[in-house]
């Protein structure tokens, strides 16, 4: 299974895309989120993602609320500041993708064309808003933190019955950090059985945990990112799970030799078969024999010889009862000239 974003496919023999996730860490600052969109593109990464937030379709405005709710204000986005940052990613040759937070920017990231939609955890069990982005056509990378399985399940269902099978299933556990135990990274095996790509939306604090994920077989990966502390920022937490461009760049290269090393078939590599060919057991006599002689499996041992030569251990069916050629001593190696294999 494979799902096109952008220029670029993910799924199958393809390396994981890696998404770097900014949306806080670029602490308000346009400027800022340009310097980080291009050194996201100097690691190897494929998609720098924001949040496309709209505080009054996000959260109630009370008492209790408000502090929070001028947090989110600030992170408030316009069309044209989304266009901005979707410029400067083109410029940058890496995907500009968004979680949209309400019904409003879901429509503003289609009218400026974003490839695809990230969906926050919170969003899954919401119905009404998956009917809507999947109408949009595109393609939805859906995380699942803090949902059921059977949750799971219905926003796939939700989502293919508008008619998008365009699905990515990322694996999260919404906490800053999990801890190790936390993790279950065998619910990404679970995920292949839901007929849509699989993924890890990652919350630890490095790259571990991504790159297990990968060999399990993810195809998506989204890491927090920072290019600075955040000492005294108001969203430290993002800060904490964040990578920088060191680790970042590790994973985009690990990303793609891992995908080298995904088969759907068991494949031995070139050196491998030579090794083989070397190490492998061979079938050696096993006291002196003589010519005319037929071979019976107590005549014979199968050994490592240390160089390519004789029969492979795997061929003593072929040869019992074949009548030798020559005199053989003790220890010494057959070869297929050796006996009368047409017998």
């Amino acid at each position: 299974m494979k799902i096109k974003i952008g220029n670029k496919y993910v799924g199958e023999d393809e390396p994981a895309y890696i998404i770097l996730e900014i949306a806080r860490t670029y602490e308000n600052d346009i400027e800022k989120a340009k310097k980080m969109i291009k050194i996201a593109a100097e690691s190897g990464a494929d998609a720098v993602k924001i949040q496309s937030i709209d505080a009054k379709g996000l959260l109630i405005n009370n008492e209790k609320n408000k502090e929070y709710y001028s947090k989110l204000k600030k992170l408030e986005r316009t069309k044209e500041e989304h266009v901005e940052l979707m410029k400067c990613c083109k410029e940058n040759n890496i995907e500009f993708l968004s979680t949209p937070e309400s019904f409003e920017t879901i429509n503003i990231l289609d009218e400026i064309g974003v490839n695809a939609y990230k969906v926050a955890s919170l969003d899954l069990t919401y119905s009404k808003f998956l009917k809507h982005m999947a109408r949009k056509n595109k393609p939805i990378i859906l995380s699942t933190g803090m949902a059921s399985e059977e949750e799971i399940k219905k926003a796939i269902e939700v989502i293919k019955k508008e008619g998008n099978e365009k699905i990515i299933l990322l694996h999260c556990v919404s906490l800053y950090p999990p801890e190790i135990k936390e993790l279950n990274l065998a619910m990404i095996n679970r995920i292949k059985n839901f007929n849509v790509l699989p993924g890890f939306s990652d919350h630890t604090p490095d790259i571990k945990a991504s790159l297990c994920a990968i060999a399990l077989g993810a195809k998506v990966i989204e890491k927090h990112f920072k290019i600075d502390s955040g000492e005294g920022s108001e969203w430290k937490g993002d800060y904490d799970v964040a990578i920088n461009p060191e680790q970042a760049k590790e994973l985009a290269v690990y990303a793609k030799q891992l995908a080298k090393s995904h088969k759907s078939i068991k494949e031995l590599p070139d050196r491998e078969v030579e090794r083989r060919k070397v190490r492998g057991r061979k079938i050696v006599a096993n006291k002196n024999l003589s010519i005319g002689d037929e071979i019976k499996e107590e005549d014979i041992i199968c050994l490592q010889n240390l160089e390519n030569l004789g029969i492979d251990c795997d061929n003593i069916e072929k040869i019992i009862g074949k009548k030798l050629k020559r005199n053989i001593s003790k220890g010494e190696i057959l070869e297929e000239w050796d006996i009368e294999l047409n017998r």
